[in-house]
């Protein structure tokens, strides 16, 4: 293991995750009349009804740009987790859900097709890049990042087959997205631990 490459992994995932969901919730805030039940996260960037769309300023800006940085991030982190551990499966994941955020952030709800596309993509692969992370980390993180990831991809299940469990719709992809952000932060916070006790 490489300590210097660790850390940077972990710095990149860290700040990354961190500053989207600092942005995100910031988002919500500025929305008018924002539900986190009703309303679904990709009306932050932009609102489409009836072929209408509706971009919200400050939050579609704040949205969309701090999900855009969240997949700028994980391209050079992905490099790094490769660099200082050799492993194949965990940074194609953490790249490939990179892709999917920096999808979200350009092609937001008024691409149509696309932006369901990336929506869907990123919900896959940030909760199989998240059951990865159980290879590679030690208990107990482990076990948390491997639940984490679990919940994500059967809430992605539920969410695709319309069953929102009480929640709204809204919330119940939150349910899909809250445990891997949470999680992202925690793995950042992981490698960098990890990145001090390992040889240079």
């Amino acid at each position: 293991m490489e300590g210097r490459f660790l850390k940077r992994a972990g710095t990149l995932i860290f700040v990354g995750t961190g500053q989207f969901l600092f942005f995100f919730v910031l988002a919500e805030i500025y929305y008018p009349g924002y539900n986190v039940s009703s309303d679904v996260i990709s009306n932050l960037g932009a609102t489409c009804k009836s072929g209408a769309c509706q971009f919200f300023q400050p939050s579609s800006g704040i949205f969309n740009v701090s999900i855009s940085l969240l997949g700028l991030a994980l391209f050079p982190a992905a490099y790094y987790l490769w660099k200082a551990s050799g492993t194949k499966a965990l940074p194609v994941f953490e790249a490939l859900a990179g892709v999917g955020a920096l999808g979200v952030g350009v092609f937001n709800e008024s691409f149509g097709g696309a932006h369901v596309f990336f929506s869907a993509f990123t919900f896959v692969t940030a909760g199989i890049q998240s059951l990865l992370v159980y290879k590679v980390a030690k208990p107990p993180f482990s076990y948390f990042a491997a639940l984490a990831g679990a919940v994500t991809l059967s809430a992605t299940v539920l969410y695709g087959a319309d069953i929102f469990l009480g929640l709204g719709e809204g919330g119940m992809e939150r349910m899909v997205v809250y445990p891997v952000l949470i999680g992202g932060i925690a793995f950042g916070g992981y490698l960098l631990g990890l990145g001090e006790t390992s040889t240079y």
